[in-house]
């Protein structure tokens, strides 16, 4: 019989190689069938094979494929927000999708409701770039209409605000001067409240603080009452130097949440920083009676680059169509490129059974050079 190609004979050049394109794993629990999605990219119906039968209850359960469908194609395309983009820089700004079939939708960011139908991506009182892009994605979500998807989120680049030397002594505080923090809506356990720092210069630390307040020992002097002061919001649990108040979420364990107070360029300064990145630890507002110490008013620096990835359904079109993020502050976007295939795999068993199926698909691409 011959053997084609002749032994010795090199393989033909193909333009593109077979590949394995999927290895699937599928979970069945007492059933006779089952399926499984193909969602790499190929260019024809894959060739799919069985590979194994996980299951210590069934050994001799027999598999067999009964069907592998070409289901569609999808494009995906993306929309970026530069960091540190505010509600306000987007007040009254728009952007266009437009879908397969034509259908067009405008969105416009307004900072004055929180109303998410009809295109409007409503922002009040947003301050966190998270939550603009979550009322964003919802947004286009809503538009039943429109044949665009937005589904993942990746976050580029991040920097999470803060204030070098955000807090400095020149002279010790002494009874009852007070240091307020108050945090934006949002952030942390404690986010909208005011903690206020009452110093004191009494050994023994004499009173109770009422809800969300903490009381500071100054000790002997400006080091030690800034050393007290860093404890206090970072957590530090020492009934005779730091006394929590109800209402103070971290407490002993993490003192204010979301809030990292570190040493600052010299021993009588703190800089205070954000405990996460964007744009809402900018609104950590800083003030105090201390006449012998000056704060920082607002945190400062916080922002993050992400990008929102939207998904179109293109079967049997060859249209993927526009994004338009031209009226945007700070806006960009991937326009929709070439979709990916996609697929499903049907097999049935012998016998009910419950186990996980590996089914191993390649993508028979092969096209000879000339």
């Amino acid at each position: 019989m011959a053997q084609i190609p002749t032994p010795g004979i090199a393989r033909r050049e193909t333009i593109v190689p077979d590949h394995l394109i999927e290895d699937l794993t599928v979970d069945v629990t007492d059933a006779e069938s089952g399926t499984g999605v193909l969602t790499k990219d190929h260019r024809f119906i894959p060739a799919c094979i069985m590979v194994d039968l996980v299951t210590a209850a069934d050994p001799h359960v027999n598999l067999y494929l009964t069907e592998v469908t070409n289901v569609g194609n999808w494009a995906t395309g993306s929309i970026t927000l530069a960091g540190g983009t505010t509600a306000a820089d987007l007040n009254g700004d728009t952007f266009i999708l437009t879908d397969k079939d034509a259908v067009s939708q405008t969105f416009t960011f307004n900072n004055t409701d929180a109303v998410l139908t009809g295109g409007s991506i409503g922002l009040l009182d947003v301050l966190a770039e998270s939550t603009i892009w979550s009322r964003t994605k919802t947004a286009i979500n809503n538009i039943a209409g429109l044949d665009i998807t937005a589904g993942n989120l990746s976050t580029d680049t991040g920097w999470s605000a803060f204030a070098l030397d955000g807090i400095i002594f020149t002279a010790p505080a002494v009874d009852d001067e007070t240091l307020t923090i108050t945090l934006p809506a949002g952030f942390g356990d404690d986010a909208g409240k005011a903690v206020e720092i009452v110093f004191q210069d009494t050994a023994g630390m004499s009173g109770t603080p009422t809800t969300n307040q903490i009381f500071v020992h100054q000790g002997a002097g400006t080091a030690a009452g800034i050393i007290n002061l860093k404890r206090a919001i970072n957590g530090f649990s020492d009934a005779t130097t730091i006394k929590y108040g109800s209402g103070i979420a971290g407490g002993t364990t993490n003192g204010i949440s979301n809030l990292n107070a570190v040493d600052g360029t010299t021993a009588a300064r703190l800089t205070i920083e954000a405990g996460e990145s964007g744009t809402i630890g900018n609104y950590v507002t800083m003030a105090t009676t201390v006449t012998g110490a000056t704060v920082t008013a607002a945190l400062s620096g916080g922002l993050q680059t992400a990008t929102l990835e939207l998904v179109q359904d293109i079967t049997g079109s060859a249209g993927n169509t526009a994004i338009d993020m031209s009226g945007v502050t700070g806006g960009t976007s991937n326009n929709f490129a070439d979709g990916n295939n996609y697929g499903r795999v049907k097999f049935r068993s012998s016998e009910s059974f419950t186990g996980s199926v590996r089914i191993r698909a390649a993508s028979l691409q092969n096209e000879y050079a000339m």
